[in-house]
């Protein structure tokens, strides 16, 4: 199942540390959350609200529990 993309910017600003090294970790992103198309992936762009929307979208967990996971993603990979 595909969800479409959110072409929308999101008001919340990128994690500066994510958005900059946000092609270096696209492939470690795709391994952790393998759910992901390449395309969303794209579509995300180093944006830290839109990689927590497409998570909880895909996933279906609570918002809290996917930032939880996504803060421990970003200091395993010290972004």
């Amino acid at each position: 199942m595909t969800i479409p993309l959110d072409s929308t910017t999101s008001s919340s600003a990128p994690t500066a540390a994510l958005h900059h090294k946000w092609r270096a970790c696209m492939g470690r992103l795709q391994q952790q959350w393998g759910f992901l198309t390449l395309e969303e992936v794209e579509a995300i762009g180093g944006n830290r609200e839109r990689l927590i929307r497409r998570v909880q979208q895909h996933s279906g967990r609570p918002r809290a529990e996917v930032e939880r996971e996504i803060n421990r993603w970003e200091m395993e990979y010290a972004l």
